[in-house]
């Protein structure tokens, strides 16, 4: 719920970034991820055999979501938009973990935004269909796999937020890669720094309501 209320709120927003300040908006996303690795529950809490497993698993995926070709990325299918819903839907059951993200992971956060502001309902419609069977489905496997591998689940999600960070910077995606001048670092500079701060701010406002 809070990723389609997010979504349905901020999309003009985040159109609006995407398409005149691109390095920032990444930058941003990158300052909120690397941000969210420091603390719980995607923060890690010992290096062992069970972090080491999730973290293959999520290397093994996120070099397939690289070798994807761009123009893969831009122009979906109606089946992989089906897929994303079905995917994103766990974030209502894994705590920290964004519907957002999985949708950014997978290469469709700019496109469900889009279709939202254009009414597409042909899009919205696979999408939404992916929820609703994702949440019949898929949603009982993660929580059980939640209940009998937490370890191995919460590295694999924390190690595919770290990995993906690559994916945002990837040349192609969004239409600009890395920036190559200086108001160009300056930009991505503040975008960083904003993402941080926002997800310590966050942090400090849920301790803070925790303690009430």
């Amino acid at each position: 719920m809070g990723m389609l209320i997010a979504v349905l709120s901020f999309s003009s927003i985040i159109i609006f970034f995407f398409n005149n300040y691109p390095l920032f908006l990444k930058a941003l996303f990158t300052g909120l991820l690397l941000a969210s690795l420091f603390f719980k529950p995607l923060k890690p809490e010992k290096i062992n055999g069970k972090f080491l497993l999730g973290f293959l698993l999520a290397f093994l995926i996120s070099i397939f979501v690289w070798n994807i070709p761009p123009n893969e990325l831009k122009e979906v299918s109606l089946i992989y938009i089906f897929f994303g819903g079905f995917i994103a839907v766990c974030a209502f059951i894994l705590p920290g973990i964004s519907g957002s993200f999985i949708l950014l992971l997978l290469g469709l956060y700019q496109v469900v935004i889009l279709s939202i502001k254009e009414l597409d309902l042909l899009v919205l419609s696979c999408f939404i269909l992916g929820c609703f069977f994702g949440l019949l489905l898929f949603i009982r496997i993660v929580k059980r796999a939640y209940e009998d591998f937490p370890q191995q689940l919460m590295s694999f999600f924390s190690s595919l937020v770290f990995l993906s960070i690559p994916l945002l910077w990837k040349s192609g995606v969004w239409t600009i890669s890395l920036p190559n001048y200086q108001s160009g670092y300056i930009e991505s500079f503040f975008g960083l720094v904003l993402g941080v701060c926002l997800i310590f701010v966050l942090q400090k406002i849920s301790t803070t309501f925790q303690d009430i």
